[in-house]
């Protein structure tokens, strides 16, 4: 089994002062950093998100498996709404925001109780912390960038999601080693981490990537590597 699919990375997570803890409930795999146990309210918001995508699906036929954007109806749960407006942004099908709207959603449920926070849904994080996180971008084990970290300085709550081509098990139409996202929203950031990722085939292709995520309203930052190449954009600072 693969290092990311073992979720190593989870071991090296820690802030002082928080707890850190996992919550498993069928193919939903959370990591959470906060001062107290949530883990019950966690739980409860998981499966009803993961009924309402469901239950959804059945009236939308092709809400689960469209690479395009999809219309969704005034009645949809607030999920589906906000998977579909992330997707029509981005130009990518609506699943492609499931992972970090799950984030976002659950981390304001935490944030209820908790001024500080890290929620972590497959390498898609919503956080709410008092001055900075550091956080290491998983590139692959040979990847010149393996052991690259980036400074995020924001005393607000925030989405920085990940897609690639080449690790875990998302579906993308692109090669990137990673295309992370920054942006309050963190179905936007989801959606548009997809699209970039979509377009890096070769190491050619990131500043494309980079134009790309310029150009989206509420995007705060992005940094893309494919091979030997990066580059990066907006409030991220490597370090």
């Amino acid at each position: 089994m693969k290092m990311y699919e073992q979720r190593l990375y989870r071991r090296e997570s820690f802030i002082r002062g928080l707890l850190s803890y996992e919550v498993k409930y069928e193919n939903t795999d959370i990591f959470v950093l906060s001062k107290s146990d949530r883990s019950d309210e966690i739980m409860r918001e998981i499966r009803r998100l993961r009924k309402e995508i469901m239950d959804y699906s059945i009236k939308s036929k092709n809400f689960l498996t469209s690479l395009i954007p999809v219309e969704v109806g005034q009645d949809a749960p607030y999920i589906v709404k906000r998977m579909a407006e992330a997707a029509f942004a981005a130009g990518v099908g609506p699943m492609a925001a499931v992972a970090g709207g799950i984030s976002e959603i659950l981390g304001k449920v935490v944030m209820k109780e908790e001024e500080r926070f890290v929620l972590e849904n497959g390498g898609d994080i919503y956080a709410k912390l008092d001055n900075e996180i550091i956080l290491k971008i998983f590139a692959g084990l040979s990847s010149p960038f393996k052991d690259i970290k980036i400074r995020v300085m924001k005393e607000g709550a925030f989405g920085i999601c990940t897609s690639s081509g080449r690790i875990g098990p998302s579906l993308s139409f692109g090669d990137a080693d990673a295309a992370c996202v920054l942006a309050e929203d963190a179905f936007l950031a989801d959606a548009c981490a997809t699209a970039a990722a979509n377009m890096i085939k070769e190491a050619e292709d990131i500043g494309k990537a980079l134009d790309y995520i310029r150009s989206i309203k509420g995007l705060m930052g992005g940094i893309m590597i494919r091979d030997d190449k990066i580059g990066f954009w907006g409030e991220i600072e490597i370090v």
